[in-house]
């Protein structure tokens, strides 16, 4: 358990790292029942990532199953709102 904690560690760093340049608006989707990863990682994104928007889908698991349209209706709202805005 631990090496896998420490791998998802070591992935939120770099995926921070990659994304530290990034100054935008963000989506993030995430559920209670995800066990790849923990749903604390998307959370904490949200509360670094300024102009995030927080989604978190109870008992969703990493393919936001069991209803991933739910999932993809945020995102495209999110998408919708986010390119009308920049016209």
């Amino acid at each position: 358990v631990i090496d896998t904690m420490n791998g998802y560690n070591d992935l939120c760093a770099a995926v921070r790292k990659m994304l530290g340049a990034y100054k935008g608006p963000a989506c993030i989707v995430h559920g209670t029942s995800d066990r790849t990863v923990p749903y604390t990682y998307g959370l904490r994104f949200h509360q670094q990532w300024k102009g995030s928007e927080w989604h978190l889908l109870n008992h969703y698991d990493h393919g936001f199953g069991p209803h991933p349209e739910e999932a993809v209706k945020l995102a495209v709202t999110f998408f919708l709102k986010t390119f009308a805005a920049a016209k």
